[in-house]
């Protein structure tokens, strides 16, 4: 399990585009980066790999980091940056608990809403059909990220839908 923390800079395009990776490497172009952004990496990212590699005063390393990612190598010159789960960070996931205690209105066109069950670590998403099913012993932490996810029901299909047990309700 990664640990997961909220991102809420400009750069949170890119934490939840990391957050829905599946834990292997990736290697990006910079024009890449940009893509998932939106926007022009500022000068400094070009520059200077610590804009990457630090997350204490950089907003980009900073939503690297905050994802459960680390930068493995920056190359400037090619304008490359591979990054990597890392998994040397603590296994408690640091997210607000009340992400946790309500109905989740998802913009999908599969799915309508999703709750997660504390006590049963379970998730209860209601499809667009109105077919109900409960998938059991999601962690937290997996069910955060598909709430912050850019594409909830791609998610759900990758991440959840053949992980987790689940059954009609």
């Amino acid at each position: 399990m990664r640990e997961i923390r909220q991102n809420h800079s400009k750069y949170r395009r890119l934490w939840t585009w990391l957050i829905e990776q599946p834990p292997e490497s990736v290697n990006l172009k910079f024009v890449e980066v940009e893509a998932i952004l939106g926007f022009t990496l500022p000068p400094f990212a070009r520059r200077q790999s610590s804009a990457w590699q630090s997350h204490k005063g950089s907003a980009l390393g900073q939503a690297i980091h905050d994802a459960g990612w680390r930068v493995r190598e920056t190359n400037l010159v090619a304008e490359m940056v591979a990054m990597e789960p890392d998994r040397m960070v603590l296994q408690a996931v640091e997210y607000d608990p009340s992400v946790l205690e309500r109905l989740h209105h998802m913009k999908s066109s599969l799915i309508s809403s999703a709750s997660f069950d504390q006590r049963q670590s379970a998730v209860d998403v209601t499809l667009r059909d109105g077919t109900i099913y409960r998938f059991e012993d999601v962690p937290p932490d997996v069910f955060v990220a598909w709430v912050n996810a850019s594409s909830p029901g791609r998610f759900f299909l990758k991440h959840i839908k053949d992980r987790y047990t689940s059954r009609r309700r």
